[in-house]
């Protein structure tokens, strides 16, 4: 994993931001396209696997920089939500494609039989994944590949 990121963070650095905040603008891009515009804290970090503490720093630089916004709940005030704003939105929508090339660019080594197969070995584990549950019972929501 982290000589994948060393190929990544410098093209996510050119745009701006981090790994971790493209992951959750990513994440927040992938909610809204599913119908859910907004997501608390806790479920992001479900989504992304790491604990709603670990996401509020990641949120806050995101909030500053005006690529997302956070509301609370009315009828809770401890539940936070979080969301894309426009210049969000339009960020993920500009970076996807360049990332896919990225990524794509990345994986020219294996041939199109060798990508098929980490495809179907990481759907597999994810599928493992999902059917695991968490400590506190809860299922983990589907991501797809990893």
């Amino acid at each position: 994993m982290g000589t994948l990121r060393r190929h990544l963070d410098p093209f996510f650095a050119r745009s701006g931001i981090s790994g971790a905040q493209w992951a959750i603008l990513w994440c927040l891009y992938r909610a809204k396209e599913d119908g859910s515009p907004m997501l608390r804290v806790t479920d992001l970090g479900d989504r992304l696997l790491i604990r709603p503490p670990s996401v509020t720093g990641v949120i806050d630089r995101l909030a500053r920089a005006g690529l997302i916004e956070r509301t609370t709940s009315p009828d809770d005030k401890r539940v936070k939500f979080v969301g894309l704003t426009t210049a969000g939105r339009e960020m993920v929508e500009s970076l996807h494609s360049a990332h896919d090339e990225k990524v794509t660019s990345l994986l020219g080594v294996l041939s199109p039989t060798d990508q098929r197969e980490l495809n179907g070995i990481l759907e597999r584990f994810v599928t493992h994944l999902d059917q695991l549950q968490v400590t506190d019972g809860r299922s983990l929501p589907a991501q797809g590949p990893i």
